[in-house]
């Protein structure tokens, strides 16, 4: 729908990604931390602006990975 691609830009000055997961859905990206609470932040933005399915993913090597393994790996640098 055209509101939903009118919200997504209005971020695009944060870098939008697209990828598709393991069950063909497409999933669109915003930004990129290392650090949780920026990208928590950052969905926090992305929610303000109209998108609110909006959450936070990580990944590893270029594959997504739970939160609790992206904690994890936090922790321990």
């Amino acid at each position: 729908p055209i509101n939903d691609a009118n919200r997504l830009l209005s971020i695009s000055n944060k870098g939008i990604k697209t990828f598709r997961d393991s069950n063909g859905l497409l999933i669109y990206t915003v930004g990129e931390s290392m650090e949780y609470a920026t990208a928590d932040n950052l969905k926090n933005q992305v929610v303000a602006q109209g998108i609110a399915g909006a959450f936070v993913i990580a990944f590893k090597d270029g594959k997504k990975i739970t939160a609790t393994e992206a904690l994890q790996l936090i922790k321990n640098k």
